[in-house]
């Protein structure tokens, strides 16, 4: 051990002299966490947390409660004043309609949707349901089942009230029409009474490609509607027969709910979409107003002065930035474009829609 060592191994010397004499080292910087660090540490978080809920959605007694469980779990919007028990359940619907199934196996709209019109339908305290809505319409048979969802509400003794934001067309309408009252802003769009089928054809393309189209089939009409050839004239005639029947039974579902005569919404049924004052003057909705007008109304109807103002949510929705970010979702436009895109790509069979391919923000 030298004279300038101390019995540890380290410079005996003063700082200043050991700096004089090279021997002087700074300590080694502290490593900084960087925020795509922190926040990648916050993000799994949140994803452990989703792994938590599905896992307790799918097993049972785990006691995580239903904010884990998949179940609807009911938020309060405006308490009530006087502490009453009455409710109005608030639903929106926001989006492009879609989805399949049922409010008990299902996906998209449908399910989450008829999820929420069942509860409010099996709460004794909810007097009304309100709907905002605000969509261009969307698959028939979804639009079909919501419409439905709605009537079993009212079936149940309630009232349901629509307010229509930027638009209720096709399929938004289709759902609207059994309701109590309607209610649009001044600057909404209501309309576009019809369906439509998508079809793709791609038989130039699949030839550029050198690819030959030759299916082994039983009937002629096995593969009606492939892309991958032109159709022939007595399948576009089905086709044609079928849109009719469809749109004939979305023109008696919108004059049975609006209490209009066949004839009067067949006149309207030319896929235009209406001003709010023109849907007024055809009687489509019953009122030109703002949400507050229809909350109100929703009062009236249900015959309650001061209920509790409640929605009805799926866990984490009110962590609203990973709710967009679980569901893909960064604006209402994209999600429209995204849900019509995904409906129209998911095979290649025809699809049959009840949607206004215009755009309104």
């Amino acid at each position: 051990m030298s004279a300038n060592e101390n019995q540890d191994g380290g410079s005996s010397l003063p700082p200043q002299q050991q700096f004089a004499q090279g021997q002087f080292q700074l300590p080694p910087a502290r490593r900084r966490i960087s925020g795509l660090t922190i926040f990648l540490i916050i993000l799994c978080g949140f994803l452990f947390m989703i792994i938590i809920g599905m896992g307790a959605s799918k097993t049972a007694g785990l006691g995580l409660g239903d904010e884990f469980s998949g179940k609807l779990t009911e938020k309060i919007v405006t308490p009530s004043k006087t502490e009453s028990e009455d409710k109005i359940a608030m639903i929106s619907i926001l989006d492009a309609i879609d989805g399949s199934g049922s409010h008990v196996v299902g996906k998209g709209m449908v399910e989450n949707i008829s999820k929420q019109l069942r509860k409010a339908a099996k709460d004794d305290n909810v007097k009304a349901v309100l709907i905002q809505m605000s969509s261009p319409g969307g698959g028939l048979t979804a639009s079909d089942i919501l419409r439905n969802e709605v009537m079993r509400v009212q079936k149940a003794g309630k009232k349901v009230v629509v307010h229509v934001g930027n638009l209720a067309a096709s399929g938004g309408l289709y759902i609207a029409s059994p309701s109590d009252y309607i209610i649009a802003s001044p600057t909404s769009l209501v309309g576009s009474i019809g369906v439509i089928m998508t079809r793709f054809q791609v038989r130039e393309l699949i030839q550029k490609l050198g690819i030959k189209y030759d299916p082994i089939k039983s009937t002629d009409m096995k593969d009606i509607g492939s892309p991958f050839r032109d159709l022939s004239p007595e399948e576009r005639q089905y086709f044609s027969d079928m849109i009719q029947t469809f749109n004939d039974r979305f023109i008696s579902i919108v004059a049975e709910g609006r209490g209009l005569e066949i004839d009067a919404v067949r006149k309207l049924a030319n896929g235009k979409i209406y001003l709010a004052g023109q849907a007024l003057e055809y009687k489509l909705i019953d009122e030109i107003g703002y949400f507050d007008q229809a909350l109100e109304k929703t009062k009236e109807l249900a015959g309650v002065e001061d209920p509790k103002i409640i929605k009805y949510a799926n866990r984490f929705d009110d962590l609203g930035v990973l709710s967009s970010f679980l569901n893909g979702r960064s604006s209402v436009g994209i999600a429209d474009a995204g849900s019509i895109l995904q409906s129209l790509l998911e095979s290649d069979a025809p699809k049959v829609m009840a949607i206004w391919n215009g755009r309104a923000e």
